[in-house]
Formats: C-alpha cells, structure tokens, sequence
C-alpha cells in the first residue's frame, strides 16, 4: 500500500466500510454506506501526479457496487480541456512510473482491459471531465469481455492526451479499486 489512502470493504448485504488511513498505516477514519450512495474520490493504492492543469486527473465511483444493479459509473475531473482518453480496467494493482515515456504512473497490472469500444473513448470538452457507465456483464479484459461477479475487484484508471511544457504526452489519474457486491 502507498501512503494515505482509501480502502472499500464489504460490510454484509448492500452496505460498504470505507477506511481512510494515513502515512502510517493507522485508520483514522471508517463510514458505513449503502451501495446506492457510492461516490468515491481520491486513490486506493496509487496516487498519481499532476497533469498540465496543475492538478491530478481526480477518479470516483458514482452509482451502486451491486452487481445486480448494474449502475455504476466511472467519472473524472481535472483533465486537461478537450483532451481524448479511455479507461482501463485489471484485476491487479499495479504501480509503474513513467511507463512507455509518458507521464504519470500506471496504477494497474496485468492483464489490463481497455474501453476503447465505440462511444468509450471520450473527450474531456471544455469541462475538463467525462463520464462513463460500466456495463458489469461486459467489462473488457485482456484478449475478451467478462462479466464481473459479486465480491469481485476491479482497478480502474483514465489515460488521456496531455502535454508536458508544450510537448504531446499521455498522462493517467489516480487509481481507484472497486469491490463489487
């Protein structure tokens, strides 16, 4: 675990704990919430740097975590305006700095999915921010698609065009880990 970060947890039924911790490893905050009220911010597990807002790329969660819902949505602010970029989506944690030259750190491992099926890859707009509702019978994933199951883990990410005192890069958000009920 990196330090100061965010864990979710099952608390039995359509209800979550949300741990807060920090540099420490000592919890120093918990809240028990309905499925239906997820609006995760911040990180779990990989904090990333600042893009050419000034800003890190800011990753939540918004709907319900239960699978039989089927609502969720992944949502990102601060991003650089008018700026492409798709989600990616692992089973496994990651941390990797700089990867492929670009910047930021990629907060995923293998096997990574990508959302790049039409009307998934998303602008930014003048906002700085998108939207993206995640069908859980059809997440992508390495080489297919698979359907997610109660009690499973997903790590989510957003990599998107940006720029690096003038120069085109890519650069990620923060990590967000999701347990899905």
């Amino acid at each position: 675990t990196f330090p100061g970060y965010l864990a979710l947890g099952a608390a039995g039924g359509p209800r979550a704990i949300l741990s807060v911790y920090n540099d420490f490893n000592v919890e120093v905050a918990t809240a028990v919430f309905s499925a239906l009220e997820v609006d995760v911010s911040g990180e779990v597990g990989c904090v990333n740097y600042v893009n050419s807002t000034g800003l890190p790329g800011r990753l939540r969660g918004q709907g319900s975590r239960a699978v039989a819902d089927n609502s969720f949505s992944l949502v990102v602010d601060h991003l650089p305006q008018d700026s492409f970029g798709y989600f990616i989506v692992s089973p496994n944690e990651g941390y990797v700095v700089n990867p492929g030259l670009n910047m930021g750190a990629l907060c995923l491992s293998s096997p990574i999915g990508r959302f790049i099926a039409p009307g998934e890859v998303l602008n930014s707009g003048p906002s700085g921010s998108v939207t993206l509702p995640i069908d859980l019978t059809n997440v992508p994933s390495l080489l297919s698609f698979e359907s997610i199951a109660p009690g499973d883990t997903r790590y989510f990410q957003f990599w998107h065009r940006d720029s690096f005192l003038g120069v085109p890069t890519s650069n990620f958000t923060d990590g967000l880990g999701i347990t899905f009920q």
